[in-house]
């Protein structure tokens, strides 16, 4: 994009879509950047260039080893270079749990390699004066994990606020706990049981996930949860509705099972039109709103059969956004049932597994 802007100057800028740098030519200028702005007044030259790994202005070089650039070119034919530095992002907390048995092994993962990372397991945000992270390191006990990433050189600690210095300081807690013991099988068959329910939405978000307060309108049998097509029978309005899914979640094997919420059911991207409560042994879950691991929630099962609950509330309408008869359309609000998934043991994320379901044999509830 080339302009004439009103003082006179004449501007040109030149962006590579691709995120790798590519030779661009503006007037003099040729650099191989992934963009490149430069501006010409009175014949001196004034620019800049980002993701540079090399620049030249009329025959003369610049020592721009992939980095980012001001640059000025004088009617001196001086090149005059000044380093702009990118705010530094977020550091990465691993591994991406919040519970743990017996030790932990914890590890950072920093987004540029040349930024110092320091970090504390007392609580205080990470200062010039906090331990230095050089590997992974072990904890046996709930701990509250802080690291911020620093860049080198510094004599002063910066405000915890993200910036070119240093970046925010990022916390994660990792509860030590003992798995939840499985219970023996009463004689259980596979699937869950549910029930059918219908109200006004506040009384549906408010009280689907307690058993016995919302009087039942249907009850049956259902191979695993939220499947569409089993919805999509037993819904018979089209308003607001709910239902309950009891039974029992088998795991293969003991250790920490993370299970992944929906994840715009809480997070601003779009309105979810529902609400949904997971229960596991009589443990509700409570997916992580923070950044280490956002929208996960871990328990520690042994293997073996778990009491298991799940609550769905649906306030979209078949034909309508909600009860206040405000159209919607795609991206404003999710369509469809959402997914329940699991990650665990020997087992990276996915769909829980249909066959983990069952129920009592005598129940249909």
């Amino acid at each position: 994009v080339s302009v004439s802007l009103p003082s006179g100057a004449e501007a040109t800028f030149i962006y590579a879509p691709s995120e790798m740098p590519l030779s661009m030519t503006a007037g003099p200028v040729q650099a191989e950047a992934e963009t490149l702005l430069v501006v010409e007044r009175d014949g001196e030259w004034t620019g800049i260039a980002l993701g540079c790994t090399e620049l030249v202005v009329d025959g003369v070089s610049a020592d721009a080893d992939t980095r980012d650039v001001e640059f000025s070119f004088n009617r001196d034919r001086t090149l005059v270079l000044h380093e702009i530095e990118k705010a530094v992002d977020t550091v990465r907390i691993l591994p991406e749990q919040t519970a743990f048995t017996g030790e932990l092994e914890v590890s950072f993962e920093a987004p540029e390699d040349s930024l110092e990372l320091r970090y504390t397991l007392d609580g205080r945000d990470p200062d010039l004066d906090a331990k230095v992270y050089n590997g992974p390191f072990t904890i046996n006990q709930t701990t509250l994990v802080k690291v911020r990433a620093f860049r080198p050189g510094l004599h002063e600690t910066p405000w915890n606020v993200p910036g070119v210095k240093a970046g925010k300081t990022l916390a994660a807690i990792f509860r030590a706990t003992e798995p939840l013991p499985s219970l023996d099988d009463p004689g259980t068959v596979p699937g869950l049981s549910y029930t059918y329910h219908e109200d006004t939405w506040p009384r549906l978000f408010a009280y689907a996930g307690f058993p016995g307060v919302l009087e039942p309108l249907a009850t049956g049998v259902v191979d695993e949860p939220l499947r569409d097509l089993d919805l999509a029978v037993v819904r018979d309005t089209p308003q607001a509705y709910a239902v309950r899914y009891e039974g029992y979640l088998s795991v293969p094997e003991n250790g920490i099972y993370t299970f992944f919420q929906p994840e715009h059911l809480y997070t601003a991207t779009m309105d979810a039109g529902y609400d949904l409560r997971v229960f596991i042994g009589g443990r509700e879950w409570m997916p992580n709103p923070m950044v280490h691991a956002e929208n996960r929630w871990s328990i520690a099962l042994e293997k073996g059969l778990h009491r298991f609950e799940l609550s769905f509330a649906d306030y979209r309408w078949r034909a309508f956004r909600n009860e206040y008869w405000m159209e919607w359309q795609p991206e404003q609000m999710y369509e469809g049932a959402p997914r329940l998934e699991v990650e665990g043991p020997g087992i990276r994320r996915e769909p829980i597994p249909a066959a983990w379901f069952r129920r009592d044999v005598v129940s249909t509830r």
